[in-house]
């Protein structure tokens, strides 16, 4: 079966995405935490409301966060965290350039 030819805009999308360092950082962060804060994410990157709306908005555009309101704790604070589809591409990205186990072993 032939593949559309938009077959890789997906692709091209998250490759966007994780092309920036600040954003590699921030997913890094919330795929370590499981949800951070958006005051949180601006103390840990250090950088302005606009720059880190920016990175937030490319990531989650691509799918690889989401954001959520929580109001038990503290009214309205928004928090992030990666989304399945963004777990999913770390953890497979990541295994992909793991030693296989029996490299591993043989030395």
């Amino acid at each position: 079966m032939p593949l559309s030819k938009d077959f890789a805009n997906p692709i091209v999308v998250v490759i966007e995405a994780l092309a920036s360092d600040d954003r590699r950082r921030i997913i890094i962060d919330l795929h370590e935490t499981g949800s951070l804060s958006y005051s949180k994410i601006r103390e840990r990157t250090g950088l302005s409301k606009g720059t880190l709306n920016y990175h937030l908005k490319k990531l989650s555009s691509a799918g690889m966060i989401r954001n959520h309101i929580h109001d038990e704790v503290q009214p309205y604070s928004s928090y992030y965290e990666v989304s399945e589809f963004g777990a999913s591409i770390i953890d497979n990205l990541l295994a992909s350039f793991r030693p296989p186990i029996h490299a591993v072993i043989s030395n």
